[in-house]
């Protein structure tokens, strides 16, 4: 029966299992961490780097003291990133 309904929708079978055992048809939530910057956050930090040519091309190290971020590095990159900004080092 499962064979049937996962190939009618072209979804594995496991996807099909899972929801008729659980009768739950929605997919489970993520369960990675939370960004550590709220969206206001990102667009102050956005709003500064975008200000300036000199802004845009401070290291992150550099962006985290200026603007008194409690973050790392690793983290203002993840967030940019997923904003759609990336990061070059100039040669």
């Amino acid at each position: 029966m499962y064979q049937k309904i996962s190939d009618r929708l072209e979804i594995t079978y496991r996807r099909v299992q899972y929801t008729c055992e659980n009768e739950i048809a929605t997919s489970r939530k993520h369960t990675g961490h939370s960004s550590q910057l709220s969206e206001e956050h990102m667009d102050e930090i956005i709003e500064f780097i975008s200000a300036s040519r000199i802004n845009c091309q401070m290291l992150y190290k550099k962006l985290i003291i200026v603007l008194h971020l409690e973050i790392n590095e690793k983290c203002l990159g993840r967030a940019l990133k997923r904003r759609g900004y990336s990061h070059r080092i100039a040669l």
